[in-house]
């Protein structure tokens, strides 16, 4: 609790006592002279001077809360409140030389009080504050929505709906005044036009927001209304957006139970948003808030974000969300490849909803169709397979035959794959007669590797350990040997590929941490074992060939469970 007590200072000595720097930034505000060399005692005379000649200016620099305070701590003179909880209306009373805050003491400034007690009191003050208030709520909403305001437009946009009679100069004298005191915006200059510009600190790239303003030249700027701006300035830019408060419940019970806390995670999310940043960018940043394992609410995770994607504002559509933008597009065709249900469409549904007509070529055998046009062939090895089955052969080419291969070899594992079919190799020949560089697409997409990466490989494979009559290998990699190389699990593709190809290996592992008593598991086999039964035991997945799953504990607790797992498969089948 800090005591309200009366300070032994004169109003000129209390200001003096803000740092050089606040007092120039200050005089600079309600325009007065100085030298660079000016000491804090003269700036103080002169900033003093100034505001007894014209109070108003006080009403015009500080918040309404900051006012409302001071009066409060007048009235409370003896008595004693919580310091904590007006830390910010304490920094602009001092910014002023009204009060300063010591040892747990607020020192309010008697001379400042017999000056402006009746000035800041009077029934006209009040109603200025309130003005400004408004006005103050209307600008911070704005600046929450488009992230950067021309202060020209946005008076503009004030006076056609919330205050007719606000002047362009009025307008800019607030803001210059009493950005003094905003902790969210930054005043620029456009050095075009010389229009002064507010920006918020939340936009992480002003330039590219106004490279997309200037390539959208007809989009209007979304108007919203007075309480809308209001609310979101109240909010600290957290608007009614659908999905906020469900978001902010699955985080409060899955990830978080700090109030303040959750607020900032739901806060950072909905600026990312704003900012642009794709789906996969956002949901990948903020999955890894939960269990690794837990893929249910990762999924319901996801699910909040992708409503929030569509329905929150962006700074570079002017107030516009991505669908409302993108509902304006109406598409003559809508493509779809290798989509097997409409809901994998997920952001760009939206888009298939309003085109003109809608085509579907895809290869899975779950496919029911969900397109005007559907061309699906599930007993084929990969989309790019049935797409050449629809092209003109004389028009495929050398681009789209790159495109076509790399993407054959992708789904058939360079033709290993029991899908690949004579059919298959037949099509791959064909686009080889084109001049496709097809080893250097295979060395880029399967076995190029960095120095490092063939480094790493190269340890596991020295130090891999043979299982189970040679019918098993094991590699492993320890944290602080990612740590010492560098690298991280995007790095080490290939390796437990590379570990099945031992001859007389049916099934590979390869084994990495990542921290103490948490290791990521990759399992191939070569037929004999399905893998795919070995992860889903262990809470993982995959197909029959190719699993994972996570584990805890010791390497060799992990070495021994999954051992354990396929040695039984193997006696089962010498068994039967």
């Amino acid at each position: 609790m800090a005591r309200i007590e009366e300070s032994r200072r004169t109003y000129i000595e209390e200001l003096s006592t803000n740092p050089r720097v606040n007092l120039m930034v200050l005089s600079e505000r309600i325009n007065i002279a100085f030298h660079e060399d000016e000491n804090e005692v003269s700036l103080a005379e002169k900033i003093a001077e100034k505001l007894y000649d014209m109070p108003q200016l006080i009403t015009k620099l500080l918040q309404q809360e900051a006012i409302e305070f001071l009066l409060q701590c007048w009235d409370m003179e003896g008595e004693s409140l919580i310091a904590e909880m007006y830390a910010r209306e304490i920094e602009q009373l001092h910014f002023l030389g009204f009060l300063s805050y010591e040892d747990d003491t607020i020192l309010l400034n008697m001379e400042a009080k017999d000056n402006f007690f009746f000035s800041l009191k009077s029934r006209r003050v009040q109603e200025e504050l309130e003005e400004g208030t408004r006005l103050e709520n209307i600008l911070f909403g704005m600046l929450f929505l488009y992230g950067i305001l021309d202060i020209y437009e946005c008076c503009q946009m004030i006076q056609e709906e919330m205050f007719p009679e606000l002047t362009y100069d009025e307008l800019e004298e607030f803001i210059l005044l009493r950005i003094v005191f905003w902790q969210s915006g930054i005043l620029l200059r456009n050095q075009m036009n010389s229009r002064l510009l507010l920006a918020s600190r939340e936009v992480e790239n002003r330039n590219e927001v106004f490279i997309q303003w200037s390539l959208r030249e007809d989009l209007s700027w979304k108007r919203y209304s007075e309480d809308e701006y209001k609310n979101l300035a109240l909010g600290n830019g957290i608007g009614g957006w659908d999905g906020i408060p469900e978001l902010y419940d699955f985080v409060m019970k899955n990830i978080e139970n700090d109030q303040y806390k959750v607020m900032m995670i739901v806060k950072s999310l909905v600026v990312k948003i704003q900012n642009g940043l794709t789906y996969e960018e956002i949901t990948s940043a903020y999955v890894n808030l939960l269990d690794e394992e837990d893929k249910e609410h990762q999924r319901i995770l996801c699910e909040l974000i992708r409503t929030l994607y569509k329905t929150v504002p962006l700074y570079s559509l002017k107030g516009h969300t991505r669908t409302e933008v993108e509902e304006e597009r109406i598409f003559d065709l809508f493509i779809t490849c290798d989509v097997s249900a409409r809901d994998r469409l997920a952001l760009a549904d939206n888009l298939f909803e309003h085109a003109k007509k809608t085509v579907c070529i895809d290869h899975h055998v779950s496919n029911s169709g969900f397109a005007d046009v559907n061309h699906i062939r599930g007993e084929v090895s990969s989309c790019c397979e049935v797409l050449y089955g629809i092209l003109d052969p004389d028009k495929v080419d050398l681009a789209v035959a790159t495109a076509v291969y790399t993407g054959m070899i992708h789904d058939t594992g360079v033709f290993q794959y029991s899908s690949t079919s004579p059919e298959t190799m037949r099509i791959a020949g064909e686009l080889m007669k084109t001049g496709i560089p097809f080893s250097r697409i295979i060395d880029e997409s399967f076995y190029q590797k960095t120095y490092i990466q063939n480094q790493v490989m190269g340890r596991v494979l020295a130090e891999s350990i043979l299982l189970q009559n040679g019918t098993c290998i094991i590699g492993y990699l320890r944290k602080k040997d990612m740590d010492f190389y560098g690298v991280t699990g995007s790095d080490l593709d290939g390796i437990v590929s590379q570990l099945r190809l031992t001859r007389g290996v049916e099934v590979a592992i390869f084994i990495y941490e990542l921290e103490t008593q948490s290791f990521k598991v990759s399992l191939r086999s070569n037929g004999r074992v399905d893998v795919s039964k070995v992860a889903v035991f262990f809470g993982g997945g995959g197909h029959t060939r190719a699993a994972g799953c996570d584990l805890q504990g010791s390497m060799y607790d992990v070495i021994n469970n999954i051992t354990a797992e396929i040695e039984k498969q193997l006696t089962e089948e010498e068994n039967a």
